[in-house]
């Protein structure tokens, strides 16, 4: 410790030191950036966000990412200025994270310089120079879509509040920072983490005069900021429901030490980290490692709570109000960020960027612990700080290493090459198909929408509408793009097991690492014409009013029975002519996020007139939705619907009634649609 306090103490050595320090943080972010362009293909999150930005820049005014049921797509309005410009490739998507990195490191280094004593600020200046090699990934390699803007809101909220907490008059600033917290919050919902506690402290002040003047202004800035966020929820009912779902409350402190705290928290810091985020292949380090940073960050934190908690009092009492400086919030923002993650259901172990917060605050908790301690512990913090920068570089290194190997992308980013598989959809004539979520939108992409792919269904998002889906469904050739691991959350065995339950051929073939699926065939749909609804009407046991909502080609459209189901309640179809019917199928809406279980009856049985009496046709019929519906020549995943075979018969009217059904629960359908037998 002692020759580590004396080489602290010499100017010379620590300016070399500095000088090595900024040339490893220059060299390491330079070689991610370039093995990242010439390593790692586009991604699907990557692909969709230029997409978007192609929609926004065609007039579209995207208050949500298609696709997902969160995020307001602040990065693609950004990217929209030279969408056209960039090319379809790495390049094209990765400049705008690239460039906001880079300036998130100065801006992270300006607040360290504004807030930190002279003597105390080189733990944090190292740290923010060669951040954990996840930190750095998203930086300079890849990060994960909106994460950059996350980020960029993160420095710059913190900047304005210790200016805004500094300056007597800030009134504007104060509304500055409502705007730009309420668009990280639509633009992130993890955002809350730095927003919430800055909105509050800013709204204290100093003085009890401040509040009203400050609230105003700040709550008018928020109102402008979180308005993406408020439309996304009018106008898309269930929107960010899916990311926002808690935990039990019993289960929240377990789940913030294990893993949050001992897993989580240290792989965001670097250690043992994921070699692609955020899959869990990693580096393989020692596991001890990550429970010694978890006791040193507790520590730290520990430590700096107790010093702030202290401040906090004596300006309490010698102003009778409280007030708060940016230290504050750097705690406030890493201890709501630990604690939103421990109540997140989707939060795992391998979810590293739900710790995002406490990792880029981290750096400012060292170097204000440093500034507090005495000698002992001021050696002890060098000395840790010291370690974790070596550590950092040696970590980032053996992974930019490792990106660089040929096996890369498809073994550990599960992004394999596409040039092959392109060159064979076109070569084919083929411009739609279907593919995986992870390979969709790159398909997409990298052809600037020659070739429109989509995946079969809400891979992520059950439920919740898809941007290109429509298209592809409508066009008269789409073959199925599918593989075997890459990510896959729709590999070949379940597609091929589905099609065999349907009773679906198809031929296929290899286009290197992926099989095309096409030329399918369905025996009972070969002879099989939907009736137009020209050619029937409708009658039902109860409320006839809405009737019409069956057969207005929207699915979400619902007729409602308007009481309770009940035995013997009937839908009716009367044809114009007497027609050969084999098919009644029952489409259901679809409200994300639930799936409409509770619209269908229990059991059903199916009536055709013939001769003016009825006659079953099925019987007995289960509830239970359909994974495909058989359209267009080929398997067609998506919706809620049941679709129900029997023999071709000449009837003038079908009837579907209830046999079982299900206690309390109406009876909603959003499309009554019949298959005609055509020879």
């Amino acid at each position: 410790m002692r020759k580590l306090a004396i080489y602290l103490q010499n100017k010379r050595l620590l300016k070399f030191s500095a000088a090595f320090i900024l040339l490893a943080a220059i060299l390491l972010r330079a070689l991610f950036m370039y093995t990242s362009l010439n390593h790692l293909p586009v991604t699907t999150d990557e692909a969709m966000s230029v997409l978007a930005a192609k929609k926004i820049w065609g007039g579209a005014w995207l208050i949500l990412m298609p696709g997902t049921p969160y995020f307001f797509p602040f990065e693609s309005y950004l990217l929209t200025p030279l969408v056209d410009w960039m090319p379809r490739n790495a390049v094209g998507v990765r400049y705008l994270p690239f460039i906001l990195g880079s300036i998130s490191v100065i801006g992270f280094l300006y607040i360290a310089r504004r807030c930190l004593q002279k003597d105390s600020r080189w733990p944090a200046y190292a740290w923010i120079l060669v951040p954990s090699s996840y930190l750095l990934m998203y930086q300079s390699a890849y990060i994960p879509t909106n994460y950059a803007i996350t980020i960029t809101f993160a420095w710059v909220v913190a900047l304005l509040f210790d200016i805004c907490q500094k300056r007597a008059h800030s009134n504007f600033l104060i509304f500055v920072v409502g705007v730009l917290g309420g668009l990280a919050f639509s633009t992130h919902i993890l955002s809350l983490a730095f927003v919430f506690p800055a909105f509050l402290f800013l709204c204290f002040g100093d003085k009890i005069r401040h509040i009203v003047i400050r609230t105003v202004s700040l709550s008018a800035g928020a109102v402008i900021g979180l308005l993406p966020f408020l439309l996304s929820i009018i106008v898309y009912p269930g929107a960010h429901r899916a990311v926002s779902q808690l935990i039990p409350l019993n289960k929240i402190l377990y789940k913030l030490w294990n893993p949050g705290l001992t897993e989580t928290l240290p792989g965001v810091l670097g250690i043992n980290p994921t070699l692609f985020p955020d899959f869990d292949v990693y580096l393989n380090q020692p596991h001890f490692l990550r429970t010694i940073v978890t006791y040193v960050y507790l520590a730290i934190l520990i430590l700096v709570v107790a010093n702030r908690t202290m401040l906090f009092i004596r300006r309490l009492r010698r102003h009778r109000w409280p007030s708060f400086e940016v230290h504050d919030l750097f705690v406030a923002a890493s201890i709501i960020a630990l604690i939103l993650y421990s109540m997140n259901l989707r939060a795992q172990s391998e979810t590293y960027r739900y710790l995002l917060i406490p990792a880029l605050y981290f750096p400012f908790l060292l170097a204000y612990a440093y500034s507090i301690s005495k000698f002992h512990v001021r050696v002890a913090i060098g000395a840790f700080t010291v370690f974790l920068v070596l550590f950092n570089m040696t970590t980032s290194a053996r992974i930019i290493r490792i990106w660089g190997l040929p096996h890369f992308p498809g073994e550990i980013a599960r992004t394999p090459p596409i040039t092959e598989l392109i060159a064979a959809l076109k070569r084919d004539n083929i411009d739609r198909c279907y593919a995986t979520f992870w390979l969709a939108y790159r398909i997409t992409y990298e052809t600037d929408e020659a070739i429109i792919c989509s995946p079969p269904y809400n891979e992520r998002f059950l439920g919740w509408p898809q941007p290109y889906k429509q298209l592809v469904d409508q066009s008269p050739k789409a073959p199925y793009v599918l593989s075997t691991g890459f990510d896959t959350r729709f590999p070949i065995a379940t597609f091929e097991q589905q099609m065999a339950k349907y009773n679906v051929s198809y031929e296929k073939r290899k286009v290197g690492v992926f099989t095309l699926y096409e030329n399918f065939l369905h025996p009972p749909s070969v002879h099989d014409k939907t009736l137009a609804t020209t050619d029937y009407s409708l009658t039902a046991a109860n409320n006839a009013s809405t009737l019409s909502n069956l057969s207005d080609s929207s699915e979400n459209s619902a007729w409602n029975s308007g009481v309770s189901q009940q035995a013997d309640m009937w839908l009716q179809a009367d044809f114009r002519n007497k027609i050969k019917i084999q098919r009644v199928t029952l489409v259901y809406p679809f409200p994300y996020p639930k799936i409409p279980n509770d619209f269908a009856a229990d059991t059903i049985r199916i009536y055709g007139k013939i001769d003016n009496s009825w006659t079953i046709l099925a019987d007995n019929i289960k509830h239970k939705f359909d994974r495909i519906r058989f359209k267009n020549g080929r398997p067609i995943y998506g919706g809620a619907h049941q679709t129900i075979w029997f023999n071709p018969v000449l009837v003038s009217a079908i009837k579907v009634e209830i046999l079982v059904p299900r206690t309390g629960k109406t009876w909603n359908i959003g499309t009554l649609e019949f298959g005609a037998y055509s020879e």
